[in-house]
C-alpha cells in the first residue's frame, strides 16, 4: 500500500477532467466557484493542459502530466461524466507510482480511483470534485473534512451529514472500496477489478430508477462480491431518493439480495449527487458499526 503525502495550505492542486468535458468549458459558472472555493480554503489551483478535451488520450496525458509535476502537490478531477473507462488504458501506470499524491474525485471518476488502488497500491480519495460539489453543494461539512482528512490527517470517526440508519445490524472492518455503483460496473472483466476480500464496500449512485439499480446490485452478486466484503456503507441514493421516493431503495434491494448473509448494512447520506460529500478513502482500513451507526477510518490515508 502506498500512502500520500498530506496537503499543505498554501499547495498547488492541479485539476483535469478525466471523463467527460465540463458543460460550459473553463469559465462554466459552477466550476469558477468550485475553484474559487478551493482557493478561499488557501490552495492555488492549476487547470490542466487539456483542460476540456473529449480525447482520452489528451485527458490520460494530463493526469500523467500532473502526477510528474513536482510543484503539484494534489489533484482533485472537475466532474464526472460516463467516459471514464476510454481514459484507463492511455494511463502511465509507472508515472503515477513513482510520484504518489492526494488524488480526489468522485460519481464516474470512482472506477479511476479503484483503478489506481489495483493498479499500484495507491490510496486515492473519493470527495468533493470541483464543479459539482465545491461549486454546487458545497457546505461547512465537506470543507472541514477535506481539510480534516487531508491536510491534518486526521483519521477516526467519520461524522454523519443526516441521521444514518441500521439496514442490517453488526460490526465489520475491512479496506474501503467501491463508490457510484455504475462506475465501479465499468471495471468487471478487467485488470483494474478490485478483490473484494476482506472490504468494506461503499455504494451510490445518481439517477438510475429502482430496476436498473437491482439488475446493477445482481451483477455485483454474480460476480461474487457479496461472498467476499465485510459490510456495505449505502451513501445518498438521489434519483431514488429524491425523484422516485416510492420506489424500492438501493438499501432495500441490497437487503433482499444478499439474504442468508451476515455482514452489517448501514445507510447514509454523507456522500453522494447532489449532496455534499466526506472525503473516504479508498484501500485504507475502516471499520463500521450498524448497530452504533458508527463509520471509523482506523489507520492512517495521508503522511
Amino acid at each position: 500500500m502506498i500512502i500520500p503525502k498530506r496537503l499543505k495550505i498554501g499547495d498547488k492542486l492541479g485539476t483535469c477532467t478525466p471523463s467527460d468535458p465540463v458543460e460550459g468549458g473553463p469559465n462554466d459558472p459552477r466550476f469558477l466557484k468550485g475553484v474559487g472555493e478551493l482557493e478561499k480554503l488557501g490552495f492555488k489551483v492549476l487547470l490542466s493542459k487539456n483542460f476540456n478535451s473529449t480525447d482520452p488520450k489528451k485527458k490520460a496525458e494530463d493526469l500523467n502530466e500532473l502526477f510528474q509535476n513536482p510543484e503539484v502537490k494534489g489533484i482533485v478531477s472537475t466532474v464526472g461524466g460516463n467516459n471514464i473507462q476510454k481514459t484507463l488504458e492511455f494511463i502511465d501506470w509507472k508515472t503515477i507510482k513513482k510520484n504518489p499524491k492526494v488524488f480526489v474525485g468522485f460519481s464516474d471518476v470512482a472506477a479511476l480511483l479503484n483503478a489506481i488502488y489495483v493498479k499500484i497500491g495507491l490510496i486515492t480519495f473519493q470527495g468533493p470534485e470541483i464543479r459539482h460539489c465545491f461549486g454546487l453543494y458545497s457546505t461547512d461539512y465537506d470543507r472541514k473534512i477535506f481539510l480534516d482528512r487531508l491536510v491534518k490527517g486526521k483519521i477516526g470517526e467519520v461524522p454523519a451529514l443526516r441521521e444514518r440508519k441500521t439496514i442490517r445490524a453488526g460490526h465489520a472492518q475491512g479496506k474501503f472500496l467501491g463508490g457510484n455503483l455504475r462506475a465501479l460496473l465499468k471495471l468487471a472483466g478487467t485488470e483494474f477489478w478490485p478483490d473484494f476480500s476482506n472490504s468494506i464496500l461503499m455504494l451510490e449512485d445518481y439517477h438510475m430508477r429502482c430496476d436498473d439499480v437491482y439488475k446493477a446490485l445482481e451483477k455485483l452478486k454474480e460476480l461474487g462480491v457479496f461472498d467476499k466484503v465485510k459490510g456495505v456503507v449505502v451513501g445518498f441514493i438521489y434519483g431514488l431518493q429524491k425523484e422516485w421516493p416510492k420506489d424500492k431503495q438501493l438499501e432495500q434491494s441490497l437487503l433482499e439480495l444478499t439474504a442468508g448473509k451476515d455482514f452489517p448494512i448501514l445507510k447514509t447520506e454523507d456522500f453522494g449527487h447532489h449532496t455534499p460529500v466526506a472525503t473516504l478513502p479508498i484501500g485504507a482500513k475502516v471499520s463500521i458499526d450498524a448497530d452504533k451507526k458508527i463509520i471509523l477510518i482506523e489507520e492512517k490515508c495521508v503522511l
